[in-house]
């Protein structure tokens, strides 16, 4: 992918795309790949394509941090519609109510009531989950970044 867990850096195009005022612009299909792979029929393989691929391109360009690098840099997207950006735009934007910093510190093992689980795992659970529990399996020596691949700060 040209903006996420690429090999290559394409941060120099960028800067030359924004230097000449030129809108990177992208044509590409999804054919042969995840469910677009039928051997006899065009068709099946075709429709959708376009969008399945802007999709992709621009939700990595989106979480390689492209668009915030290049804030004033515009993309184009060709022959996909616009049904998959606004899916994605909704995605994206339910995610980050979701997952953002401040959510995401509402599951800090730090506030889970103990004896509250306890007693839920008693009511709830099979005699090897509350004992489970009992010992503090899984909710102790969780480090933040150890949850999150080590990566300390997520926005």
């Amino acid at each position: 992918m040209i903006g996420i867990d690429s090999d290559h850096d394409y941060d120099p195009v960028w800067v030359k795309c924004r230097e000449l005022r030129v809108a990177p612009s992208f044509h590409n299909g999804a054919r042969s790949i995840l469910l677009r792979n039928s051997p006899s029929n065009f068709c099946f393989n075709h429709i959708g394509h376009f969008a399945s691929a802007g999709h992709a391109v621009a939700k990595t360009l989106f979480f390689g941090g492209v668009t915030r690098r290049f804030p004033d840099l515009n993309f184009a997207f060709l022959e996909g519609g616009v049904g998959w950006a606004c899916m994605l735009y909704a995605d994206l934007i339910g995610h980050w109510e979701k997952r953002n910093r401040q959510a995401i510190e509402a599951t800090n093992p730090n506030k889970l009531d103990l004896a509250a689980l306890l007693g839920y795992a008693q009511k709830y659970g099979r005699d090897a989950v509350v004992e489970a529990v009992r010992r503090g399996e899984g909710l102790e020596g969780d480090s933040n970044s150890k949850l999150t691949g080590g990566l300390e700060d997520l926005d």
